[in-house]
């Protein structure tokens, strides 16, 4: 199961990109797109600890974004992902 939001806004739900336990088994090349199709964020050993942030570690605004998920075995996924930072 791959989330398709996240609401890293730190009161402990959902406040990372949580993609499931195959991250045990194999390292994953996550790349995350903004709606222009610009990269904005990528992570060659993604470890289920991606909140949301840039590669400079600026928060992203809250909308939509496109991940793509390289996995080393099985199959690749890409999909939609959207931010929100409301509610805290």
């Amino acid at each position: 199961l791959i989330p398709n939001i996240i609401t890293p806004n730190g009161d402990g739900l959902n406040d990372k990109f949580f993609i499931n336990e195959q991250l045990l088994y194999e390292p994953v090349h996550m790349i995350i797109y903004n709606r222009w199709g610009e990269m904005v964020f990528q992570d060659e050993d993604y470890r289920n600890d991606w909140n949301g942030d840039n590669f400079f570690g600026k928060p992203l605004s809250e909308g939509t974004y496109y991940y793509v998920l390289l996995f080393t075995k099985g199959e690749n996924r890409a999909g939609f992902l959207t931010i929100i930072r409301e509610g805290k």
